[in-house]
């Protein structure tokens, strides 16, 4: 039967689990290791992720550059990736997140991963993200944990991008 394979390169920063659906491709790319630019090992988001369905990109990378610079510099904000914000800020630069756990049970796929990145802006919450794949079903289940006795209280924002084409209605 179909099953899902999964890979994840630690030193590289990033994850890749596949699987072929009615006769498409399903592929879920997600990236961790330090958090920056300009280095083809650093991504701008920590625990960001794309998912495509063929040649059809569910979520989406913007990318790292374009012909204007205005738009290279929005393409590679934060907010411009699949990523969790708290109070309107994104993770410290140079935050390590890591994918724990990168695994396949059967139709499923799993990856499991954390980072630190909001304490270093002295919100102490640490960040666990769980992205689990049920044949094309794509599951995100962000988790924050609390470092201290009292954490106080914090805006949660979830940016998705999604695809061309895609509307949100």
């Amino acid at each position: 039967g179909k099953s899902w394979a999964v890979w994840v390169w630690r030193e590289g920063g990033w994850g890749l689990a596949e699987m072929r659906i009615k006769n498409r491709a399903a592929r879920l790319v997600a990236w961790h290791g330090r958090t920056g630019r300009g280095s083809p090992l650093t991504h701008a988001a920590p625990l960001s992720f794309t998912f495509d369905l063929g040649d059809v990109p569910i979520l989406a990378d913007p990318g790292p550059s374009l012909d204007n610079p205005e738009l290279a510099e929005a393409a590679t904000a934060v907010s411009a990736h699949s990523v969790l914000l708290l109070d309107g800020r994104a993770p410290a630069a140079g935050t390590e997140a890591v994918f724990d756990l990168g695994r396949v049970d059967g139709k499923k796929a799993r990856f499991d991963g954390h980072h630190d990145g909001f304490l270093k802006l002295g919100i102490p919450l640490s960040h666990k993200r769980k992205l689990l794949l049920n044949q094309a079903r794509l599951t995100v289940t962000d988790t924050l944990t609390p470092t201290r006795a009292k954490p106080g209280r914090h805006a949660v924002q979830i940016a998705w991008q999604f695809g061309p084409g895609w509307a949100i209605e």
